[in-house]
């Protein structure tokens, strides 16, 4: 979507295990001020958020710690992060969340762009968008955004031309 923009990617699932701040830090360091990082992650709640006993209870990822740091040493040194709300439902403005997500406590603001999913014909929250005052925008996110890579709608000429009609999420 942006004339010879560069892609890079970093895994948060290397072969040395589990570690999305490394991952963060990765991401920044491949580029420049005004770049931006778009992180597709999201983590557990500790606690219930949302009120069922599923524990599906996924907020950005900026709730590790680890994670967090890297996220703002990113956005300090001039990196646009955009993150996903997260797929739990959860009110981020809960006291379970220890004012982490407080928008007016700049002390605990990471300086990331924080993204909820959206209904695509009534513009509301998606049913399993995590939310709170600390989401600064939503998106598309309704299991109507088509993408490739995967999926039925059209491959006839195969995988490189796969695409899907219902993907979903935050993410998205």
């Amino acid at each position: 979507m942006v004339y010879d923009a560069d892609v890079k990617l970093s895994t948060h699932s290397p072969d040395s295990g589990y570690n999305p701040a490394a991952a963060i830090i990765a991401a920044a360091n491949q580029y420049w001020k005004g770049s931006v990082i778009l992180l597709e992650m999201q983590t557990y709640a500790d606690f219930d958020c949302n009120g069922s006993d599923t524990e599906e209870w996924l907020v950005p990822i900026e709730w590790d710690a680890s994670a967090k740091a890297a996220i703002k040493t990113a956005t300090a040194n001039g990196r646009i992060v955009v993150q996903a709300a997260g797929n739990g439902n959860c009110d981020l403005d809960l006291a379970g969340f220890k004012g982490e997500f407080n928008p007016n406590d700049t002390s605990k603001d990471s300086g990331a762009i924080i993204v909820g999913a959206g209904d695509k014909e009534t513009r509301n929250k998606a049913i399993f968008s995590t939310y709170g005052s600390r989401v600064d925008t939503h998106s598309e996110g309704d299991f109507q955004i088509y993408t490739t890579g995967y999926g039925g709608r059209y491959n006839a000429e195969g995988e490189n031309l796969w695409y899907a009609s219902s993907f979903a999420g935050t993410s998205g």
